[in-house]
């Protein structure tokens, strides 16, 4: 997390812990022993009057490990989803032109119907986004 720390757009918005995810969203967010949210990034919110063109992912969450995982809480909605994959890297490239930071994993947390489990493989095997429930940071 520190790229963004370091960054103008972002170093005033970084909470402790889960204090960034919005109220309702941080009982999708599963810690464990191990591994847990040591940092968060309202994304979105941080770049509300920024790259208006660009749809972009929920959050920014630093787990104890020191990895970045991007997570979003939506429904399941294919294009959607790689648009706002999309639209994230592309902030990412453009603010971070030196030295992007690393997310290691893409997460949704998914409101509402799931489809069958081999579309959500062939999904993740394509975009690399995880879809379920709930984000659990011991499976990170």
């Amino acid at each position: 997390m520190q790229n963004f720390k370091e960054h103008p757009l972002f170093s005033g918005q970084i909470q402790k812990g889960k204090q960034a995810l919005k109220k309702e969203h941080r009982t999708l967010l599963k810690e464990s022993r191990a591994r847990k949210a040591i940092h968060s990034l309202d994304f979105d919110q941080a770049l509300k009057n920024q790259h208006l063109q660009h749809k972009r992912w929920d959050y920014m969450i630093e787990t104890s490990s020191q990895h970045i995982v991007a997570f979003e809480v939506h429904a399941y909605d294919r294009s959607a989803l790689v648009d706002k994959k999309r639209g994230t890297l592309a902030i990412l490239n453009t603010e971070f032109p030196n030295e992007k930071p690393v997310i290691v994993a893409w997460q949704v947390a998914v409101l509402g119907p799931l489809p069958r489990q081999d579309i959500l493989a062939r999904f993740r095997a394509e975009t690399q986004i995880n879809i379920q429930r709930q984000l659990d940071l011991s499976k990170t």
